[in-house]
């Protein structure tokens, strides 16, 4: 159901597309996120954006932070078993979720001396989600600022989890820029999960993936 087989070939993945209610997507080999059958699955996802109530820009802007974070998590984390991507479309709300089990925020970030004085998880995940912050240099990484603001902006929840720190942006509250800090139970690499709706409806749609 994942899409992937612990034995004999991989599943041919649909070749529509379609809107969907759910679905996964493993990325791995090189440069998996070039392949027909990832762009196809990108297209999907923004149509079951647009079959639960989001507009066509709003769609095509959540599919395409989907595919941003899945290529960040492709380039960065240093996995040999490849990434996870999932959305779930229902009911005036999409959560997508992109899934790695590699080096994690901390220790990626930390291979660059720039910021070798990161001491905690959270405190990686944090500088991570500033913009141009990288561990190859100034610029690139995540990112994301702009994007994720965007999807604070519709009614998002987003969640960051890496190492033992997790770090909750909401953007109901307009606290989009600082959010929570967790510590949880240590897990490997790095996760991200974020739910955007269509109007406020937070208690009814729980995410996918919590973290």
């Amino acid at each position: 159901e994942l899409g992937i087989r612990r034995q004999g070939e991989q599943k041919v993945p649909p070749r529509s597309i379609s809107a969907r209610e759910h679905e996964f997507f493993v990325l791995e080999g090189n440069s998996p996120t070039v392949l027909q059958a990832w762009q196809e699955f990108l297209v999907r996802s923004q149509q079951s954006a647009k079959a639960v109530g989001f507009s066509s820009d709003k769609s095509q802007g959540i599919a395409a932070a989907l595919g941003e974070m899945a290529d960040n998590a492709v380039l960065h984390s240093e996995s040999s078993i490849g990434v996870l991507v999932g959305y779930q479309a229902i009911d005036g709300a999409i959560t997508f979720s992109v899934v790695d089990v590699g080096v994690g925020v901390l220790e990626s970030l930390r291979s660059n001396a720039a910021y070798a004085e990161l001491a905690t998880h959270t405190d990686a995940i944090r500088k991570a989600l500033q913009e141009g912050v990288t561990r190859f240099g100034d610029g690139g990484g995540l990112g994301f600022y702009s994007v994720f603001k965007s999807l604070a902006a519709m009614w998002g929840t987003l969640r960051f989890r890496s190492g033992a720190g997790r770090v909750t942006k909401d953007g109901n509250d307009l606290n989009s820029d600082l959010g929570s800090n967790d510590s949880v139970p240590h897990r490997v690499g790095f996760q991200v999960a974020i739910t955007s709706r269509v109007a406020d409806a937070r208690p009814h749609y729980p995410p996918i993936c919590p973290l």
